[in-house]
């Protein structure tokens, strides 16, 4: 892996990407940042079943800055906090490896779109249709000439906070809360923990939870649950603390109330799991 890294960056990316090699020439350390897709990495997408790839999302340059410490006799440099930045897109937007199944985001389509973020609300609708566009018809999947559904658009600002601002407006098949509106941009407020629960803690949201144990080689077994409890409870503050101090729930209410309805969940998955394995033990004796 560590050999095939090695040729990417020497010869996909410093060599296409005069500011990297300046850069990374300089003492910088560069990152690339990407997703894997593709494969059984998310279900019900168009492109499921494809070959495994990867993305390349964002890079980052690492500005690793010394200060120079003089004693008596010598002079030696000392680390201070680095600084770091994203790179232009317009810098990377060439750097691919297709035959080794390495893409670029720029390689599908991509879109634009100016928000004023002191009046956001004129954007909603602008942002629902695309996201309804891409939930209906994946441009990733069309690129490899599949059809299917999208999950959604991620949306980052370069003018003025250099990449640092993102956001992610996903189609209603794959929210894991449950809006009245696509698109808001005023936070949620729920009456109460039920109400709350009801809107964060969905069925999508604990079928990822179910997905990060199997990526991490976790079985569904009454065992595993404080994995599947843990992980969607800190998912849920992660992505849900602005609504949460909306709403004045605390998080020991959240939890309480999550758990509740989650261990419900769980052990319905786990019932089922159990009957699948006993009916193929079955016919494995016949």
């Amino acid at each position: 892996m560590y050999s095939l890294a090695d040729e990417f960056f020497s010869t996909y990316v410093c060599a296409h990407c005069p500011i990297i090699r300046e850069r990374y020439q300089a003492g910088d350390t560069i990152v690339i940042y990407g997703e894997w897709c593709g494969g059984k990495v998310q279900k019900n997408v168009a492109i499921w079943g494809l070959p495994v790839m990867f993305v390349i999302i964002k890079v980052k340059i690492v500005n690793e800055l010394t200060t120079e410490i003089a004693s008596a006799t010598t002079i030696h440099k000392q680390p201070r906090d680095p600084r770091t930045y994203w790179l232009d897109p317009r810098e990377w937007a060439t750097i691919k490896w297709h035959q080794r199944s390495i893409y670029n985001i720029f390689d599908f389509p991509t879109y634009t779109m100016e928000i004023d973020f002191n009046n956001p609300t004129v954007v909603e609708e602008p942002l629902s249709q695309i996201t309804e566009q891409v939930e209906r018809e994946c441009p990733v999947g069309a690129y490899f000439n599949r059809t299917g559904v999208g999950e959604g658009v991620v949306w980052t600002e370069w003018t003025k906070t250099g990449g640092n601002l993102v956001f992610k407006v996903k189609g209603r098949k794959h929210l894991v809360t449950q809006p009245k509106a696509l698109v808001s941009a005023t936070i949620t407020k729920c009456a109460n923990v039920n109400e709350f629960i009801g809107y964060a803690c969905t069925e999508n949201r604990m079928f990822q939870a179910l997905d990060y144990m199997r990526e991490q080689n976790v079985s569904i077994e009454i065992e595993s649950l404080n994995i599947f409890l843990k992980w969607l409870a800190e998912d849920i503050i992660k992505e849900e603390k602005d609504t949460m101090n909306e709403s004045r729930i605390s998080i020991k209410d959240m939890t309480q109330a999550m758990t509740n309805k989650a261990e419900r969940f769980f052990m319905e998955k786990l019932k089922k799991r159990r009957k699948r394995n006993s009916r193929l033990k079955r016919a494995g004796k016949k």
